[in-house]
C-alpha cells in the first residue's frame, strides 16, 4: 500500500513538472522547493506510523550480539556477506542485474533529448510518469507471487521483465522508434511493481528477525554503490561509442551492454534457484520466508 501511494504521487508530480516546464523552463526554480517542502511535511506524518511488533523487534535486536546490530561501520557489510554464502551470491547477481537497470536512465534521457528532441512532458512521461503510474496496477500482481515463494525464486522469474525493458529500449534506440520507447515505459511500470516489493522485502527471506536491519543495510549500501557508478559508467560508454562511430549514433549501443548485464543477472538468479533446490545453499538458521 505504501509503494502504491508513493508511485501515484511520483507520477502526478512528474506530469506536473513536465507540463510546467514546457510552459516555462524556469518553473523548476520554485516547483522543486515546493515539492521538497511537501515531502518534509509528509515525512512528519510518516514518523507517526507505528510498526506492528515494533517493541518486540527492537528487543530482539538489542538482545543479540553487538556485531549483529545495524551499524554505520562499513565492515559490517563484509561480515554479513562472508558469513552468509546464499545472501552473498544473491547480492552478487543483484549487483550485476541492478547495475544494468540503473545504467539505462542516463542514456535514455540523452537519446530522447538529442535523438528525438522530445518536449519535457514527453520525456518525463517515458522516463518516469508512465512507469510509476502503472505500479499501483502491477504491485498487487507481483505481491501474490512474492508471497508464495522465496525471493530468489521470485527474482528468477521477475528479472525477465527488466530484460524485456532493456531489449525494447535497445530496439527503440537502434531503430529510432519513439513508440518502442513508450512500450518500454509500460513494460518498465510492470517491472517496477515487482522490483519495489522485492527490494523492500526480499532481505527478510535471508535474515533472522533480529538482523533484518543489518541485512537491509547491506542491500542499501550495495544499491548506493551501483547507483553511484551506473550514470558515470553509462554516459562514459555512450560518449566513447559515439566518438568511435564519429557521431553516427554509435552511442545507442550502450543499451546492448545494459541488456547484457540484465541477462547475466537473470541467468544468475536461475542458477542460484537451482543451487537452493539441490540443497547446495541454504538460508542461515532462524531465517524464514
Amino acid at each position: 500500500k505504501m509503494a502504491t501511494v508513493q508511485s501515484a504521487a511520483l507520477s502526478f508530480v512528474g506530469i506536473l513538472l513536465g507540463t510546467a516546464m514546457d510552459w516555462n523552463e524556469k518553473s523548476f526554480h520554485w516547483l522543486f522547493p515546493l515539492c521538497a517542502a511537501i515531502g518534509v511535511f509528509g515525512n512528519t506524518i510518516y514518523r507517526r506510523v507505528r510498526l506492528r511488533g515494533q517493541r518486540r523487534l527492537a528487543r530482539a535486536e538489542r538482545s543479540g550480539r553487538i556485531e549483529d546490530r545495524p551499524t554505520l561501520n562499513p565492515m559490517s557489510v563484509t561480515r554479513v556477506l562472508r558469513a552468509d554464502p546464499l545472501y552473498r551470491r544473491f547480492m552478487l547477481w543483484m549487483f550485476i542485474f541492478g547495475l544494468g537497470n540503473l545504467m539505462l536512465s542516463a542514456p535514455l534521457a540523452i537519446v530522447l533529448n538529442d535523438g528525438f528532441h522530445v518536449s519535457y512532458i514527453t520525456g518525463i512521461l517515458i522516463t518516469s510518469a508512465i512507469p510509476t503510474a502503472l505500479m499501483p496496477i502491477s504491485i498487487p500482481l507481483w505481491s501474490r507471487l512474492l508471497n508464495r515463494c522465496h525471493v530468489v525464486e521470485f527474482r528468477a522469474k521477475h528479472a525477465w521483465s527488466f530484460v524485456t525493458v532493456s531489449c525494447l529500449q535497445f530496439l527503440g534506440a537502434g531503430l529510432h522508434s519513439l513508440p518502442l520507447f513508450f512500450i518500454a515505459s509500460v513494460a518498465m511500470g510492470i517491472a517496477f511493481g515487482g522490483g519495489v516489493l522485492a527490494w523492500n522485502l526480499g532481505h527478510h527471506d535471508f535474515a533472522p528477525p533480529h538482523r533484518d536491519g543489518q541485512y537491509m543495510g547491506v542491500h542499501v549500501t550495495l544499491t548506493g554503490l551501483r547507483g553511484l557508478l551506473a550514470p558515470f559508467l553509462a554516459v562514459g560508454i555512450y560518449d566513447a561509442l559515439d566518438r568511435s562511430a564519429k557521431g553516427a549514433g554509435g552511442g545507442v549501443w550502450v543499451f546492448s551492454i545494459c541488456l547484457l548485464l540484465n541477462l547475466v543477472g537473470a541467468i544468475g538468479f536461475l542458477h542460484l534457484r537451482r543451487q537452493m533446490a539441490r540443497g547446495e545453499l541454504k538460508p542461515v538458521p532462524g531465517a524464514e520466508h
